[in-house]
């Protein structure tokens, strides 16, 4: 799909695209900050520990930023570069839906 993509900005010309895909590409390849969202401020001990796990799992994680969300409801979630863990009410209702719903 990506291929196909790629190939018919080439083909058509299509300079713009060519452009957004080599900066998504370019920051996804780059990005080495890993976001914590939690629903709650987080005590620094909770902070430590979580920034413990995560550069144990990523290494190459520069920084850990904390944010705090209200619309998660309670838990977290945990987002680097394409890896995503969610560990929040709000998540873990979606997944129920997605289940009972289809």
């Amino acid at each position: 799909m990506v291929d196909k993509i790629i190939n018919q900005a080439i083909k058509t010309s299509d300079r713009e695209t060519l452009l957004y895909i080599k900066e998504k590409v370019h920051n996804a390849l780059t990005d080495t900050v890993a976001h914590v969202r939690s629903a709650s401020k987080l005590t620094e001990s909770q902070m430590e520990l979580l920034r413990k796990e995560i550069r144990s799992k990523f290494p190459e994680a520069s920084e850990v930023v904390f944010e705090q969300v209200d619309e998660l409801l309670g838990g977290v979630e945990i987002v680097y570069q394409d890896y995503r863990y969610d560990g929040s009410l709000r998540g873990t209702f979606e997944e129920l839906k997605t289940k009972v719903y289809g």
